[in-house]
C-alpha cells in the first residue's frame, strides 16, 4: 500500500508542476518508497513524467514472487480482453 501511495503522490506532485522549471529538485519530494526506483523526465509534450526502474523493483522487498502468474487461452479477437485497448488502422 505505501508504494501504491507514494505513485500517486507522484502523479500529483507532476500534475501539479506546470511551471516550466528543472525537475531535478523534485527528486527530493518522492515518497520513500519510491526514492531509487524512479526517473523523472519531460515527456514529447514538455510535461513533466516519470518511469518507475522495473529492474530495481524486481529487487526490492516489494517483489513478491508468488504472486507472479501467467494465463494463456485462445481468443477469437484481441479487444475481447478488457484490459486491452486497441485501434483498428484501416489502409
Amino acid at each position: 500500500m505505501a508504494l501504491s501511495d507514494a505513485v500517486k503522490e507522484l502523479d500529483e506532485l507532476l500534475r501539479n508542476h506546470a511551471s516550466g522549471e528543472s525537475i531535478e529538485k523534485l527528486y527530493a519530494r518522492i515518497l520513500a518508497p519510491l526514492k531509487g526506483y524512479v526517473e523523472l523526465f519531460f515527456d514529447m509534450e514538455h510535461r513533466p513524467s516519470y518511469r518507475l526502474i522495473e529492474s530495481l523493483l524486481y529487487r526490492s522487498s516489494y517483489y513478491k514472487r508468488h504472486l507472479q502468474s501467467v494465463a494463456f487461452g485462445l481468443l477469437s479477437k484481441v479487444d475481447e480482453r478488457p484490459f486491452v485497448q486497441c485501434a483498428y488502422i484501416r489502409h
